[in-house]
This record gives C-alpha cells, sequence and structure tokens, in this order.
C-alpha cells in the first residue's frame, strides 16, 4: 500500500506565523503609547454624558444632584431631602468619574458659552459644583477641557433652563 502525501503545516513554519504575529502586535502596541480612550473629545463627552445622567436622576429620584468637578476627577452628590430646598440636608456620595491621565479640566465657567474664541485660563485648584434640580433645571456651566499639551481643546456645555449637556470642539 502506497501512503498519500501528508498535508499541513510543520512546526518551524507555525512557529514563524506566530513570531511574524508578536512582531506586529509589538508594532501596534508601541505605536499607541496613551491609554485606550484617553483623550479629549471622549473625556468631554464622557463629562457630558455624566451632566446629562445627573440631571435625569435629579428628576426621577426627585433630589438635587450636584457634580463637583476638579481637574482629575467629577463626583456626584444626591441631597437625602426630596424637592428643591438646596440648604437643608446632607449630600451623599454618588458616583465617581475619574479624568485620565493626559486629559486636565482646565477650567469651569459659571455661564454656558455657545460662541468659541474663548479666553481661558487655567485653574489648578479647581473645585466647582454644578447643582441639577427635580424640575430639569441647573445651575449652568461650560466645562473647559484639554490635552497636556493643550492641543486639543473642547467644551461641555451645561444648560440652564433645560439641564442638557453637550460636548462641542473648541473653546
Amino acid at each position: 500500500m502506497k501512503r498519500g502525501a501528508q498535508r499541513g503545516f510543520t512546526l518551524v513554519e507555525l512557529m514563524v506565523v506566530v513570531a511574524i504575529i508578536t512582531i506586529l502586535a509589538g508594532l501596534m502596541i508601541s505605536v499607541s503609547g496613551r491609554t485606550y480612550g484617553a483623550n479629549a473629545y471622549t473625556v468631554s463627552d464622557n463629562i457630558a454624558s455624566t451632566m446629562n445622567w445627573a440631571k435625569m436622576r435629579a428628576v426621577s429620584t426627585r433630589r438635587i444632584q450636584t457634580v463637583e468637578v476638579k481637574p482629575q476627577e467629577i463626583l456626584v452628590w444626591e441631597s437625602d431631602i426630596t424637592g428643591l430646598t438646596a440648604s437643608a440636608g446632607t449630600p451623599n456620595f454618588v458616583q465617581r468619574v475619574k479624568i485620565p491621565t493626559g486629559v486636565t479640566i482646565w477650567q469651569v465657567d459659571n455661564v454656558a458659552h455657545t460662541a468659541t474664541g474663548n479666553s481661558v485660563s487655567q485653574v489648578a485648584t479647581l473645585d466647582y459644583n454644578i447643582t441639577f434640580k427635580p424640575d430639569g433645571t441647573s445651575s449652568g456651566a461650560t466645562v473647559f477641557v484639554t490635552d497636556t499639551s493643550n492641543a486639543r481643546q473642547y467644551r461641555v456645555l451645561v444648560y440652564k433652563f433645560t439641564g442638557s449637556s453637550y460636548a462641542r470642539p473648541t473653546w
């Protein structure tokens, strides 16, 4: 009986393919040295989502939500009193959103800046509160976000009368 030719790959061929894939993967990892998703656009979009979430939480729980903005984190607090009374009650911690390395919150202003061309200076000791009320309104603000080289700038608008938040490019 004659045995037919065997088909398949040799061990050496498989090892060469694995080595090529490893080299290509190493090149791709070294090209993207930053943490995945750590750019000013993604962070500003995440901040807008957090603001909208705080608004919806205020409406659904009928309790005032306060979003505390710092250069490297955002904290969400909830009043323990139901209704529009902000002076009474003790704030309860709800959520923390960490700002990744490579992005910083530059400044917060108490007005929603809808037009570009704003002159913004960095506030290193930033600690600003944005309040969302159960009727859907907010105290309003603009959160200025940038990367560490200040090459990409975004602003998050928080409207006073609707409480809605949107991320927009440039200052």
